[in-house]
């Protein structure tokens, strides 16, 4: 009596017993990696986005900065000039020279 072995082989996909499985499950794997790819590129686009946000924020803070940076500087130069000192106690400190006059307003 001879046994007969049920070989699958590679060609046996293309002929018509298995021939529409075969197109199904490579329509439903394409879908599959077509969806997969287009979340992941959505999500990295978001991810772009919010980054893209941070970095004009950061660079805002940094022009910011570097104008701070500046007038400290000036501020820094002008440090030894009698005039400067004397502007800065007055506005900065409410100081007055002896003889002056100050008004106070008074509040409602």
């Amino acid at each position: 009596m001879a046994v007969k072995r049920n070989s699958f082989k590679l060609s046996d996909l293309y002929n018509n017993d298995y021939g529409s499985l075969f197109w199904l499950i490579i329509v439903v794997v394409t879908l599959l990696s077509l969806v997969i790819v287009s979340a992941l590129f959505f999500k990295q686009k978001d991810e772009f986005t919010a980054n893209a946000a941070i970095n004009r924020q950061l660079r805002q803070e940094y022009s910011n900065l570097q104008l701070d940076a500046k007038q400290l500087e000036r501020k820094e130069l002008n440090a030894d000039v009698k005039e400067f000192i004397e502007q800065l106690a007055r506005s900065e400190l409410n100081m007055v020279r002896p003889g002056d006059r100050v008004y106070v307003e008074k509040s409602e």
